[in-house]
């Protein structure tokens, strides 16, 4: 079983979030199931290397489009984005000092941090973009 199911509750309705929205999820599954089976060590650091630079990645995405159509939000969306960012360089600093538990606090924030991004902040924007023909 998942860590992490995408259904069509997570879906914003664009075909581009959401396929860069379930390609966050499986990476989120693969640190996931790498801990269960013990490796989550060795894949730590390069699973996460890659979640940041696929996170700034989808990032970039979102905020171009919201550029592209002038969403009035942009600016605290992009907060919210850089703010993200943030804590999970400050989760991976930590990792690399070996500051003991941060897999697991890591693996609890990234689901809930990734819940509420797409169903409140992405949601809020999705509408926007459909109706000014971004799908």
């Amino acid at each position: 079983m998942a860590y992490i199911d995408f259904s069509d509750k997570y879906s914003v309705g664009i075909e581009t979030i959401d396929k860069q929205h379930i390609k966050l999820i499986n990476l989120i599954n693969t640190f996931f199931e790498a801990m269960k089976a013990g490796k989550g060590g060795e894949t730590l650091k390069p699973t996460l290397a890659e979640l940041i630079k696929y996170t700034q990645f989808h990032f970039s995405s979102e905020e171009n489009y919201m550029q592209k159509i002038q969403y009035s939000r942009y600016g605290e969306h992009k907060h919210k984005h850089e703010a993200l960012v943030a804590k999970i360089l400050e989760f991976q600093h930590n990792l690399e000092n070996e500051i003991s538990g941060q897999a697991v606090l890591l693996l609890g924030f990234l689901k809930e941090w990734l819940t509420e991004h797409i169903l409140v902040t992405d949601k809020a924007y999705s509408q926007s973009f459909i109706e000014n023909g971004i799908r």
